[in-house]
């Protein structure tokens, strides 16, 4: 009778052992699943985020070249009018005594 017992004890015990195994290993794998697809979207955002930011790091160059024209373009401007000024001669200022 002891020995029965003992028997199916260790039987449980082998059974209870063999699905803990199974277990174990579809959660393994369902782990790995998860780590790849995380590690996926990681790389995706990565790469996402350096084209934005290649774009950005181009539109601030194209903004700053238009600045620089304009900037130029009225300091021309602004030159040519004052040389303008210049040019206009005035008359000698009379006084008399």
């Amino acid at each position: 009778m002891l020995s029965k017992a003992a028997e199916t004890y260790i039987q449980r015990k082998i059974d209870f052992l063999n699905d803990y195994d199974q277990k174990m290993k579809i959660a393994s794998k369902e782990n790995e699943e998860f780590y790849k697809e995380e590690r996926e979207e990681k790389a995706e955002k990565y790469k996402t985020i350096k084209e934005f930011e290649i774009g950005h790091t181009q539109n601030v160059i194209s903004r700053d070249t238009y600045k620089q024209k304009i900037t130029l373009q009225t300091t021309s401007k602004n030159k040519e009018k004052e040389a303008m000024k210049s040019k206009i001669e005035l008359p000698a200022a009379r006084y008399e005594n």
